[in-house]
């Protein structure tokens, strides 16, 4: 899979998920990515075929929601609650492993949004 991590995630991310054979870029270790508005880093999502990985729950949704209201296709939404919603960054790896190893999980999330949290 591929993955655009958002400038607000630990982009250590990256590294674990290229690890596991998945291609990943990480807003924040690319200066010419960080600043960008979500609609920016969401059209570079679509163009690159990257599912997007955030804690910006709620403003990727209504992208996406756009994007389909016009028959636009996304690469898919992988979202974390707030900060505050975990123990740290170990849970994000944990939660990850999990979403990509289960059964559930089709070669694209394509038009998909997965909350992190669920696979606990």
């Amino acid at each position: 899979m591929r993955f655009l991590i958002d400038e607000n995630f630990n982009p250590c991310l990256k590294f674990i998920l290229d690890e596991w054979g998945h291609d990943a870029r990480a807003v924040a270790l690319e200066p010419a990515l960080r600043g960008l508005a979500d609609e920016v880093l969401f059209g570079l999502a679509v163009a690159e075929k990257r599912a997007i990985v955030t804690f910006n729950r709620s403003h990727y949704v209504r992208l996406a929601e756009a994007a389909r209201g016009t028959g636009q296709d996304h690469p898919g939404l992988v979202t974390c609650p707030d900060r505050k919603g975990y123990a740290g960054f170990a849970d994000v790896v944990h939660w990850m492993r999990r979403m990509l190893a289960g059964a559930a999980v089709e070669v694209s999330l394509c038009n998909e949004v997965r909350r992190l949290e669920s696979f606990r």
